[in-house]
């Protein structure tokens, strides 16, 4: 950013004095998917702005020639679902309610990303390297964009006229209840109005009792990809449709199926993780990832399993833009944890214990107390625990609550380990 007072300024210095958030957030993107294991990546959407389905294209061939590389044998499947802004009016009225997705499912396809979901939801099984796999649902919650019959009888003629986006439309009494109300923020055109305030957020609601009925048969720890938030966000929205409108009921639906869903969506430019919960017995949680805007950043998400292949515990790693225009990277982000399982008896799998029953039990007691990465992964040879398996070990007693992990937010080999008493 830069703070230009003088715009008659030397515009090679002004160039020279910028910095490029957007450009330092893929060139990281482009290091992880070289240097680290990514099994898959997940896109939420909002690939243009307000419509502007003609460059849907370019951001998906850039998005592909930073993830994978051809040339060097990357291959990582990419998956996404479509946003608000995918969606022109335009598409909407050639092609109607599903084929106005027309433009993101060319692209999708002819850069061999997963099929996105048009109408109804799709489900793929995302594979890892050891054998475990996670169940991922797409749903898509912009099936109401653009769509005319959502929109009241006496409003359809002035939106969807040809020269409709010519003049915005009033929406509310300026004086209402006699209260003095802040300035909103000027509106160009209808076209920006109806992008800003008359988006229709929904899920269909089959799409979510068949994904309910299969989530309540699995009873495991299930993605569900789509691009609108479950909650109300941080900042308040003041606009009609500014939640998606049957939220409580694919909360509910979720809830109860009994399984842990981890929710993961974009939308809001904000990135908080929340988590929510039932007092009812026998009902799951549901875990809200929210991703940033691209130009502030991304969340790497590591998914970590049982020996049965149950997941039990999913680490985000927070890649961010700082202040100076720099990526921090994952060495030193900040990370969050949350575990799935809890059980003792469901986490103490064979090399869990061996390394457990060493540090308790087979060292002086001297020793015993707080382990540095070093020490874990020298008495991890001990027991037949590879470094590599170091990590997975003390996150699952952290999950069973036999440790605490202090300077966490730092990379793993600066990890102090603390048996708690």
């Amino acid at each position: 950013m830069v703070d230009l007072k003088l715009s008659s300024f030397s515009p090679t210095i002004i160039s020279n004095l910028r910095t490029s958030p957007l450009g330092s957030v893929l060139s990281e993107l482009r290091r992880v998917c070289q240097r680290e294991h990514i099994d898959a990546v997940m896109t939420m959407g909002d690939y243009t702005s307000i419509g502007a389905t003609d460059r849907i294209e370019d951001a998906v061939m850039v998005m592909d020639g930073i993830i994978n590389d051809t040339i060097g044998g990357r291959d990582i499947p990419i998956f996404g679902v479509p946003g608000n802004h995918d969606v022109s009016k335009a598409d909407a009225v050639e092609f109607g309610d599903v084929g106005k997705f027309k433009h993101l499912v060319d692209a999708f396809g002819k850069y061999r990303w997963r099929p996105t979901p048009t109408q109804s939801f799709v489900r793929y099984e995302v594979a890892g390297a050891d054998g475990a796999s996670l169940t991922a649902y797409l749903l898509n919650s912009s099936v109401g964009s653009w769509s005319k019959s959502l929109y009241p009888e006496g409003m359809r003629s002035s939106i969807f006229e040809s020269d409709a986006s010519s003049e915005p439309l009033k929406l509310v009494d300026e004086h209402l209840f006699g209260d003095s109300l802040p300035k909103a923020n000027s509106v160009d055109t209808l076209l920006t109005q109806v992008y800003e305030q008359l988006d229709t957020p929904y899920f269909r609601a089959v799409d979510l009792n068949d994904i309910a009925t299969q989530l309540s048969e699995a009873r495991k720890a299930t993605l569900v990809v789509s691009h609108h938030n479950l909650l109300p966000q941080y900042t308040p929205r003041v606009s009609y449709f500014g939640e998606v409108l049957n939220a409580g009921y694919a909360r509910q639906a979720f809830l109860q199926s009994g399984a842990d869903v981890i929710y993961l969506h974009g939308h809001i430019h904000d990135d908080p993780i929340e988590i929510v919960t039932s007092p009812e017995p026998g009902t799951g949680k549901i875990f809200m990832i929210a991703a940033p805007a691209l130009p502030s950043g991304f969340n790497k998400i590591t998914t970590f399993f049982t020996a049965d292949k149950r997941p039990f515990l999913i680490k985000v790693t927070f890649f961010r833009v700082d202040r100076s225009g720099r990526v921090i990277s994952g060495n030193t982000a900040m990370s969050r944890l949350i575990p799935l399982i809890v059980r003792p008896e469901d986490l103490l799998r064979k090399d869990v214990h061996r390394l457990w029953k060493y540090i308790t039990q087979e060292l002086p007691e001297s020793d015993r107390g707080i382990f540095s990465w070093d020490e874990l992964v020298e008495h991890g040879r001990h027991v037949n625990v590879s470094e590599a398996e170091v990590e997975a070990v003390v996150l699952a007693l952290h999950c069973a609550g036999f440790i605490e992990i202090h300077n966490f937010s730092e990379s793993f080999e600066s990890w102090r380990v603390e048996i708690r008493k």
